[in-house]
């Protein structure tokens, strides 16, 4: 059986896990990232719940922010579930639909320039930027359209205690490892750049991104053999390990 380190954070990797085993392969869990939930945004969040008119609707691009809220018990409230919701990426559009939000714009591509060429301009739209302290933008970074934006960063992307060294257990017994954040993968560089220098070689396993976030990172890295899912969720990396190991 073929073997695949599973790279999402702890909350949400058992269900590619479990589909992982289905598809017949050998899941191995090793979190690259920790999420960790900032207080003082989530304080923040609440506050300005009590002025919902000042925002025209949300701006998300953390497809694991619901995640993180939802495995501490955190909620979005409601006043803000009210809103239209933009997305830069449908990974979480599932997770948003079933808060009870109404999804205003999703981007056909994940990225911020896919985003920008997609959507239709708006004039003066002020939307709040729910993001991790990595995937904070520049105010003025939807300004051709008409948005601005505010950032709220709810959370931190955080390399988790201890990763290098279960990477490593795991590294010879797994043929493929798989990449669902850019940050997971410059994570693994920190925490083993040796080892992580040998994927995509004869002597590593191929990595799996989920999409154009991690493949850049992978590619920053130094990384020339890789795949990239044809969908941006766990069912893509099923597809993306058979195209790779079963044809």
């Amino acid at each position: 059986m073929i073997g695949v380190l599973n790279t999402r954070p702890r909350e949400i990797a058992p269900p590619l896990s479990a589909l992982l085993r289905e598809a017949g392969y050998a899941p191995f869990e090793v979190p690259l990232v920790e999420l960790s939930l900032n207080p003082k945004g989530l304080r923040e969040l609440h506050e300005k719940a009590g002025h919902p008119e000042n925002y025209a609707g949300v701006l998300i691009s953390s497809p694991n922010l619901l995640s993180a809220m939802q495995a501490t018990g955190e909620k979005i409230p409601e006043a803000f579930l009210a809103k239209p919701w933009y997305l830069i990426s449908a990974r979480i559009q599932k997770e948003v639909e079933a808060l009870g939000a109404r999804i205003g714009f999703v981007a056909k591509e994940a990225s911020l320039n896919g985003f920008l060429r997609e959507i239709a301009t708006h004039n003066g739209a002020k939307l709040l930027h729910l993001c991790s302290s990595k995937t904070r933008l520049k105010p003025d970074s939807l300004k051709a359209k008409g948005f601005s934006i505010e950032n709220l960063t709810l959370y931190t992307p955080e390399c988790p205690p201890g990763c290098g060294e279960a990477a490593e257990q795991a590294w010879n017994q797994v043929r493929a490892i798989i990449f669902a954040s850019g940050t997971a993968v410059h994570n693994l560089f920190s925490a083993r750049p040796g080892l992580a220098a040998t994927m995509g070689t004869s002597s590593g396993p191929l990595p799996i991104s989920i999409g154009l976030s991690a493949t850049e990172a992978l590619k920053s890295n130094g990384v020339r053999h890789y795949r990239q899912a044809p969908t941006a969720d766990n069912a893509g990396f099923i597809a993306a390990l058979n195209q790779e190991f079963r044809t």
